[in-house]
């Protein structure tokens, strides 16, 4: 079997939060839309509560309202004097990495359902301390009428934590989204699942597993494919800069993810035959939360890195400070360098083993 290795040496006395994420990208069969919003073609029988404007700002005295004026480039739902529709994408969507700005009236309500199944909630919750799956960045409940009062609702994912900005700012909301799998007779082989939902800078969700469509979907079962569905019956809301980059071909995973921490400072990567963790666990992705004693310490990765489908793979390294470098089955593919590095190479069926090590890195994120 072989592995995948993930180093980072921090400077810290304190519990951090660490951020790695492998960036892959197959160039064969990734492909980017980018919506410029200059006209309303990309989307299927838009209703009247839906336009195109050139700028957009809330009005803090008013409840549910936006202003706009005339020009290209924002989308905007006012549905206060119209009857809001929801709106679709023409095109339909598997696997999908989505990026957007959006914002909110005050006390509005939205939502975007990817596939037109799987809500993830917008909403004015600036300000909140108790936030539930019906607040910004939640993942909606699923609904079940045959159950008991009180429990009809289920499965709902608050965020981890309320990082809303208040109504008429610009809202950054960034999404990696896997559609469910089903296999040549048409039977559903693994659920959807939200890989991250970053909202401004902030990951509050993460291999997050969706049994099924959440409450107000458009079919009752899941699909393989389905349109980007934004809410449009509850309130104003505004969106620029939507991105998405489509998948039509399985994702390289990585599995049996482990961590271990090795104390002191590294100038290059160790020997680790005979040096014995500091503390080491488990993980389902490459984001933890980790303690040391250490004021100086290494986290080293491993992981089995699979990979479905022969193709030309683009590895993006990205450190928040000091060097990185990342080795392919014992070969150098992104050498050891500061703050960002990106190496593509040609990868057949199979597992692989990769080593990946930041060397003196500045507490923060750190990405790969």
């Amino acid at each position: 079997m072989k592995h995948t290795y993930f180093c980072h040496p921090f400077r810290s006395g304190r519990t951090i939060l660490l951020l790695a994420l492998l960036v892959l990208v197959q160039n064969s069969y990734s492909q980017v839309q980018k919506f410029d919003f200059q006209d309303l073609s990309a989307f299927k029988n838009p209703g009247k509560s839906w336009k195109i404007v050139g700028n957009v700002h809330a009005d803090l005295d008013e409840t549910n309202e936006l202003e706009t004026s005339r020009g290209t480039g924002i989308l905007v739902n006012d549905p206060e004097n119209k009857a809001g529709q929801d709106l679709y994408t023409k095109d339909q969507y598997g696997n999908i990495d989505l990026k957007v700005d959006y914002m909110m009236a005050k006390g509005s309500n939205s939502g975007i359902y990817f596939q037109g199944q799987y809500e993830l909630q917008l909403k004015d919750s600036w300000g909140l301390t108790a936030i539930t799956s019906g607040e910004n960045g939640g993942v909606y409940q699923r609904w079940d009428d045959k159950k008991p009062e009180g429990e009809k609702g289920y499965q709902g994912y608050a965020p981890r934590q309320n990082v809303s900005r208040a109504p008429g700012l610009w809202q950054h909301l960034e999404v990696s989204f896997q559609a469910p799998r089903f296999n040549g007779q048409g039977e559903k082989i693994e659920n959807a699942k939200f890989i991250y939902v970053r909202l401004n800078g902030v990951t509050i969700h993460e291999d997050l597993e969706l049994s099924g469509p959440t409450r107000g979907s458009m079919e009752a079962g899941d699909k393989a494919k389905g349109p980007l569905r934004i809410q449009g019956d509850h309130g104003a809301v505004a969106f620029r800069n939507m991105e998405i980059t489509g998948f039509d071909k399985p994702r390289p995973e990585l599995t049996n993810l482990k961590f271990k921490v090795y104390e002191g400072k590294f100038d290059k990567e160790p020997n680790y035959n005979n040096l014995p963790p500091e503390a080491e666990g488990e993980s389902v992705v490459l984001t933890s939360d980790l303690s040391t004693k250490s004021e100086q310490f290494l986290i080293r990765y491993t992981s089995d890195l699979q990979v479905e489908e022969a193709g030309e793979y683009t590895f993006n390294l990205n450190t928040s400070g000091g060097a990185g470098l990342i080795r392919i089955n014992g070969n150098e593919v992104v050498p050891l360098s500061n703050g960002r590095g990106r190496a593509t190479v040609n990868l057949q069926p199979g597992n692989f083993l990769l080593n990946y090590c930041i060397l003196n890195s500045r507490i923060g994120p750190t990405q790969v």
